[in-house]
């Protein structure tokens, strides 16, 4: 089970990357590409993170 889902959506355009389980980096390679492609297209909400819906902390 996942302990962390990473997303983000650039604010510009509104796209966003696909979801990862536990792994930021393909995030985060996807927001600069994504700047390279689109040099006006600098900033990101972030849209997953943390704890999953419905997992406890222990």
């Amino acid at each position: 089970m996942p302990v962390a889902i990473f997303s983000v959506a650039c604010i510009a355009c509104r796209e966003e990357s696909e979801a990862t389980d536990n792994e930021r980096l393909p995030v985060e390679v996807w927001a600069l590409k994504h700047t390279g492609l689109n040099p006006m297209h600098r900033q990101y909400q972030q849209k997953g993170f943390g704890t999953p819906a419905g997992r406890r902390e222990r």
